[in-house]
C-alpha cells in the first residue's frame, strides 16, 4: 500500500508540474518537477545506504 501511495504522489507531482509548465508558469512547474525528482532520488539513495 505504501509503495502504491508513493507512486501516486510522485506521478501527481509530475502531472502538476507538466500542467503548470503548459499553462505558462514555467518557474513554478520547473521547481515542483525538480523537487519531485530530487526527492525520489534521495529516497532511493538513502534507502540503499540504510539497507547495506
Amino acid at each position: 500500500m505504501g509503495l502504491a501511495a508513493g507512486l501516486l504522489v510522485a506521478v501527481l507531482f509530475l502531472v502538476v508540474s507538466a500542467w503548470l509548465i503548459n499553462d505558462g508558469h514555467d518557474v513554478a512547474g520547473a521547481v515542483i518537477g525538480s523537487v519531485d525528482l530530487v526527492a525520489l532520488t534521495a529516497v532511493f539513495v538513502l534507502g540503499r545506504r540504510d539497507s547495506n
